[in-house]
């Protein structure tokens, strides 16, 4: 289900499908590459929540609520971490779930 950018919470990830904007409004966000398809991050908000930083395409910028409750993303499916599992000579494999490559990490202990 599609939320807002202005929704996704810090740390989280979504893929754009829309921008609810004027072709005026949305002209300096499809020229730093922000547009349907594109993958993005929200990293932090500020003390009082706007603006908010994201990072998308290598590039990282505070956008303003106003702006971000106008972009529609599908966020990333997230799952909660798994149990560990022991891996031959002291190392472990933490996993969140995920079927990205970078979803397991190894531990050496």
């Amino acid at each position: 289900m599609d939320r807002t950018l202005a929704e996704l919470g810090a740390g989280e990830r979504g893929v754009v499908t829309a921008l609810c904007l004027s072709s005026a409004r949305a002209a300096p966000f499809v020229r730093l590459g922000l547009m349907p398809g594109t993958e993005v991050q929200c990293l932090r908000r500020s003390p009082m929540g706007d603006p908010s930083v994201y990072r998308f395409r290598g590039t990282t910028v505070a956008l303003r609520r106003l702006d971000t409750r106008q972009i529609l993303v599908q966020p990333e499916r997230s799952a909660p971490y798994r149990e560990y599992t022991e891996s031959g000579e002291g190392s472990i494999f933490l996993s969140h779930g995920g079927e990205h490559p970078a979803s397991v990490r190894e531990v050496s202990l």
